[in-house]
């Protein structure tokens, strides 16, 4: 009886010695969204998998994800351009990496992503008060990635845990879907030029506080004029409704960034500490190697 009371109190002993071994394990900040019909064909999502595990050296297994749906995309688009989608057209994917503090950078696959240039996601991504991480979208098969920035909305807000306003979330998508229908109906212009466009005018509307939907108008008129880029006046109404809706949202999508910001600076602060983690990891596991030696020492005294 004795010995088995000796048992039991050397294993007690022995987990709480090896519990200190992994105190202090700190959130990636990364996560991934998979397209619902992507998700569910394993040959497909594997696809993806390889794609994003070259790029971060992780496999997009062990981290956060979430599925972006039909129904996810359509409560935006239905508001905006009436396209609707249905569960087997949600192929597009993303991951965020939010691992640095730095400016934001976009990688899309050119392979499978034919429509959305990385301007374009990084520009609908400034509206929506997001200038960090880095951000990568692919495809298992051709798409023309509109519905993809979605999916990096909810890839940000799983990697920060700071949800998106709704109305910022609807204005960043108009932006990609008003660029989107420009670029399948003017054979006169690519995704460059117009991302570019959009870019000069927002920055302008913010500069000068407009407001007023006519000015804007007339901004995006006669800075394309001077950027020969060859719209029509409905093409620029359009630009100019996206832009208006951009500036109507701004103070939540500062409030939004000013959130993140926060984040990825408690990030970086957890970094400047890896150094000191390291040093005390070794530490650690030194002090559990002797532990163990210890813990095998009582179980000998004991004749185990």
């Amino acid at each position: 009886m004795k010995t088995k009371i000796k048992i039991l109190s050397i294993l007690v002993i022995f987990l709480f010695l090896i519990m200190p071994l992994h105190a202090g394990t700190t959130s990636p900040y990364i996560a991934v969204s998979y397209g619902e019909t992507t998700y569910e064909n394993g040959n497909d999502k594997a696809i993806v998998d390889n794609f994003f595990k070259e790029y971060v050296g992780m496999d997009p297994q062990t981290l956060p994800n979430n599925i972006i749906t039909a129904s996810d995309v359509n409560q935006i688009s239905k508001g905006i351009s009436g396209k609707t989608y249905n569960k087997n057209q949600i192929v597009s994917c993303a991951l965020v990496d939010l691992s640095s503090n730095d400016d934001i950078e976009v990688y899309v696959d050119p392979d499978y992503i034919t429509t959305v240039t990385p301007t374009m996601y990084e520009s609908a991504l400034n509206s929506a008060g997001i200038y960090h991480g880095d951000v990568y979208v692919t495809s298992p098969e051709r798409a023309t990635g509109e519905s993809a920035l979605a999916g990096v909305m909810q890839a940000y807000e799983l990697a920060t845990g700071k949800q998106i306003p709704s109305n910022v979330k609807a204005a960043a998508n108009n932006e990609i879907q008003v660029e989107t229908n420009i670029i399948n109906e003017n054979n006169n212009v690519n995704s460059e030029e117009i991302s570019n466009l959009i870019i000069v005018v927002k920055q302008e509307v913010k500069n000068q506080n407009i407001n007023n939907e006519i000015d804007i108008e007339n901004l995006v008129i006669n800075t394309a004029n001077e950027k020969n880029v060859d719209i029509t006046q409905d093409q620029a109404k359009e630009i100019a409704k996206s832009i208006l809706e951009t500036q109507n949202v701004q103070e939540d999508a500062n409030q939004y960034s000013q959130e993140i910001q926060e984040v990825t600076q408690n990030n970086d602060n957890s970094q400047s500490n890896s150094t000191t983690q390291s040093t005390q990891n070794n530490t650690n596991q030194t002090t559990s190697t002797n532990n163990e030696n210890h813990v095998n020492n009582l179980f000998e005294s004991i004749g185990l």
